[in-house]
């Protein structure tokens, strides 16, 4: 009679388990919609090259074509990263404001949990 309570147990921990894993996916999902936001930021405000894009952006080439292309490997941008676009003086306002909005976004994620 003691194995039903158990696997009562081990059933919800496969349940919180997969809940678990399933926020983190819409976590992914919703960071790498804002990464592709700071892509679209910018080619609207007239950075179509890779060169220009990173200048705007005050990373090297191959960190931009790692954010336009929306294949980083954390799936978001670190502190560092966000740092240095939002203090580089020739990121375009646009940018600036898609940056803030994901910093803040993701300042959010982090005290809710």
């Amino acid at each position: 009679m003691k194995e039903k309570p158990q696997q009562a147990v081990v059933g919800a921990r496969v349940r919180n388990n997969l809940s678990e894993r399933l926020h983190a996916l819409r976590d992914l999902t919703a960071r790498k919609t804002k990464i592709q936001d700071i892509t679209e930021a910018l080619i609207s405000s007239g950075y179509t090259s890779l060169d220009r894009q990173a200048k705007a952006l005050g990373l090297s080439r191959s960190t931009a074509w790692t954010i336009i292309r929306s294949t980083h490997k954390l799936g978001r941008l670190s502190t560092k990263t966000i740092e240095r676009i939002t203090t580089n003086p020739e990121t375009p306002p646009l940018v600036l404001m898609v940056i803030q909005e994901y910093a803040a976004e993701i300042y959010r994620s982090k005290t809710e949990d």
